[in-house]
């Protein structure tokens, strides 16, 4: 794409990570990422499609995946292998950026729809109510602190902390774009902010695009996914370490 202005997103490593916090270290290796910026915006509802023609043109980079260790008995192992997982951003106008992310997933889980149940003959009277209780949906969220900008120390990836909170971006296979925050773990709820996206299922993998207000320079930004086929939810997940947003 030609006449493109840059932001680079750069990996610390884990060299500069602890589980519940962790030092932004100048000199800690770093992995770059350019962030395309048209000097003609393209349309918010053109790149909201992650299947739009737009994204063969902008750069992708694979991101470096880690899994929470099993959590509860029973579940699933992966046999120590990852998704591919590839990310893109685009700048679009009132400082917000459209975020595309793409993974591989041979099995598509969502939540089953309620269904009609019997009541003395009829079946239109009660439905059910969620989903087996051993079923999964995949799932992806982008983890942003509210404090926008360079950080000293980083929000813990445990969901943020009380000093640091954060807000997720969230998506889950069937179901509506949410926006949570969370100052730690087992806090997060949900607010009334809209995120615009969308979600689109492959032969074997998931591309999704979020709208995200505000990754100014040295934004903090991880990933995390979710194998429903794995029985993956909660803390059982796949996950980044902290990106930051630079130009």
């Amino acid at each position: 794409m030609k006449h493109l202005a840059s932001l680079t997103l750069m990996l610390v490593t884990a060299a500069a990570y602890s589980p519940s916090t962790a030092t932004a270290v100048e000199s800690a290796g770093v992995l770059g990422l350019t962030v395309q910026t048209p000097l003609v915006p393209p349309d918010p509802e053109q790149v909201k499609d992650p299947d739009d023609p737009f994204w063969q043109s902008v750069g992708s980079q694979r991101l470096t995946l880690h899994r929470s260790p099993a959590l509860r008995a029973g579940s699933s192992r992966d046999q120590n292998k990852r998704p591919d997982a590839f990310v893109q951003f685009v700048q679009l106008p009132q400082d917000k950026v459209a975020v595309r992310l793409a993974w591989t997933d041979s099995t598509d889980n969502r939540p089953l729809q309620g269904k009609a149940l019997r009541d003395r003959g009829e079946w239109h009277t009660y439905k059910a109510r969620g989903h087996p209780p051993d079923e999964f949906a995949d799932a992806a969220c982008l983890m942003v602190p509210q404090a926008r900008g360079h950080h000293e120390s980083y929000p813990s990836l445990i969901m943020g902390d009380k000093d640091n909170p954060v807000d997720l971006y969230f998506w889950k296979a069937g179901k509506t774009f949410e926006h949570l925050t969370a100052t730690g773990r087992g806090t997060s709820s949900r607010d009334q902010q809209q995120v615009a996206g969308a979600s689109r299922r492959h032969k074997d993998s998931w591309a999704v695009v979020m709208i995200v207000p505000e990754l100014t320079t040295g934004t903090p930004i991880s990933f995390a996914l979710w194998n429903g086929q794995q029985k993956q939810r909660d803390g059982l997940k796949y996950f980044s370490l902290w990106y930051e947003v630079q130009q």
